[in-house]
């Protein structure tokens, strides 16, 4: 409960994401566990709306422009 009044009241993003993996264990996408109201205001969705939904549904452009590869390259290393 503090963690989130802490993030609530933050002026930053914050997103916690749960990495997605398909049966040879890669991982193929990342889903939204957790999101703070100023995180709500960067990416244009309330945290109910995202919460559970996969990155690249809502944001597939992130493959297109090398975020996903780095999301992953640090989920992996």
């Amino acid at each position: 409960e503090r963690f989130r009044a802490v993030q609530a009241a933050s002026p930053d993003g914050f997103m916690l994401f749960e990495s997605v993996r398909d049966a040879a264990g890669r991982v193929v996408d990342f889903a939204w566990v957790y999101t703070n109201p100023a995180a709500e205001r960067v990416v244009g969705h309330a945290h109910e709306a995202l919460v559970g939904r996969r990155l690249l549904d809502v944001m597939p452009g992130n493959r297109e422009d090398g975020l996903f590869a780095a999301y992953v390259d640090v989920v992996e290393t």
